[in-house]
């Protein structure tokens, strides 16, 4: 029996990031005045560095096109 190989597609996560982003930041730019700009609603539970270098980045995204951010941090229950 022959093994059949799959082919990938190599994707440019950046470049559709980037992407992403540009359309996101048009959409945002170009409301009406009267509609408030987005926000962005974030629970962070615990004290992990992976988590809060994660929310960082988002954070980070959505500031860059003018979304606010809301960060609520719970404590753990340990």
């Amino acid at each position: 029996m022959k093994k059949k190989l799959l082919q990938g597609t190599l994707v440019d996560g950046k470049a559709m990031a980037r992407g992403i982003l540009d359309e996101l930041a048009k959409a945002i730019s170009g409301r009406p005045r009267h509609i408030p700009p987005p926000l962005m609603g974030i629970i962070l539970a615990g004290n992990n560095h992976a988590s809060e270098a994660y929310v960082r980045r988002k954070i980070e995204a959505a500031s860059s096109i003018g979304i606010s951010h809301t960060l609520f941090r719970l404590a753990t229950n340990e």
